[in-house]
């Protein structure tokens, strides 16, 4: 679904910062109007410097950015094409926001544990947003939660026992018990929109359609650092449904076929996966349906497996990564398939 134009907090965290020096003073025999204007001028435009520093809601000043993305930085980034191994069924009414792979269990007679694979799930849209527990092999939903029509639920990950829930042109952040999707609380990010989430075992990170990745404390909702997703010079925006896979960041690039794999350090891309077909396969399953975009991954870490879907797919595909060529034409090729080549919608 295209997204309206709107203003990222990234933009707040690169806008320009100035700051009022100390200005000497001429002597009394040699003052004049201009020496004077020229104090003037100096000091309006420290003011409008310091009010134009980005701020939180207390009025401190936020952070600046502070890795920039520089040219000839690193070294490429590796390319991945897939082969699909499993499919699973998915609910085609699912506008797919957020994914995430988990397991429950439980206690059976004889005193044996018993785990189900299971996903949480987002899902969007004003009016039909929820939250999902869904059994992973057969696809049904065991539990939804619906949310309040004024929230477009967007990605979702696990903390704490809990389920982080962001939404669509809203700083707010919505956290539900696993257990039994109650005891709701509502949040606010340092974010003016919320995309992707994932975490890293001691922060949530976030993302707004931008190319900044911002890391918040989970108790306070404070930004402990941003990064810039960056492919060499090339900042990476439109960074939305979001995993944590082995010490990296996977991110679907919203409007593409394609996964970005992120250095959590610094930003760069140390990785893009081409997964061009998928959306091809589901078109042509249903051509009268309405399907839209890839969006969702989920990553089971101790077996491996990877499963990606998007916004009303009937499929959830389970596919294993492989190296493909790793030459300058086909890297240009897949940064073409993969790199959005537009900010028409956020005004930057």
């Amino acid at each position: 679904m295209p997204k309206r134009r709107r203003r990222s907090f990234a933009s707040d965290l690169n806008g320009s910062a100035g700051s009022a020096g100390e200005a000497i003073m001429p002597s009394n025999s040699h003052r004049s109007k201009r020496g004077l204007t020229t104090v003037a001028i100096l000091l309006a435009v420290g003011l409008v410097g310091w009010f134009a520093q980005p701020r939180g809601r207390g009025g401190q000043a936020r952070p600046q950015q502070r890795n920039r993305p520089a040219k000839g930085r690193g070294e490429n980034p590796k390319l991945y094409s897939y082969t699909v191994v499993a499919t699973f069924p998915h609910d085609p009414q699912a506008f797919t926001q957020g994914l995430e792979f988990d397991q429950t269990c439980s206690k059976v007679p004889g005193g044996k544990k018993e785990c189900h694979d299971i996903l949480w799930e987002s899902t969007g849209m004003n009016g039909d947003s929820s939250l999902r527990e869904v059994a992973l092999e057969t696809g049904e939903v065991r539990r939804k939660k619906m949310l309040h029509e004024k929230h477009f639920a967007e990605g979702v990950t696990k903390f704490r026992n809990r389920l982080w829930q962001l939404t669509w042109q809203s700083s707010t952040m919505l956290s539900t018990a696993d257990v039994d999707f109650d005891n709701s609380k509502e949040h606010a990010t340092p974010l003016r929109d919320g995309w992707g989430i994932c975490s890293d075992g001691r922060s949530l990170i976030i993302s707004d359609s931008s190319e900044t990745l911002v890391w918040v404390n989970p108790d306070t909702m404070a930004m402990e650092r941003s990064v810039v997703v960056h492919d060499g010079d090339q900042p990476i925006k439109w960074v939305n449904e979001m995993e944590w896979v082995d010490g990296e960041i996977w991110a679907n690039v919203w409007m593409t076929e394609c996964i970005v794999r992120i250095s959590p350090s610094d930003g760069a891309v140390v990785g893009w996966v081409n997964l061009s077909g998928l959306l091809a396969q589901e078109r042509h399953a249903r051509p009268q349906a309405r399907i839209d975009v890839l969006n969702g991954i989920a990553w089971d870490g101790q077996r491996k497996r990877l499963f990606v879907t998007g916004k009303w797919w009937q499929k959830l595909y389970q596919v294993q990564l492989q190296e493909a060529p790793q030459t300058a034409e086909h890297l240009n090729q897949v940064r073409g398939l993969c790199i959005p080549r537009s900010n028409f919608q956020f005004g930057l």
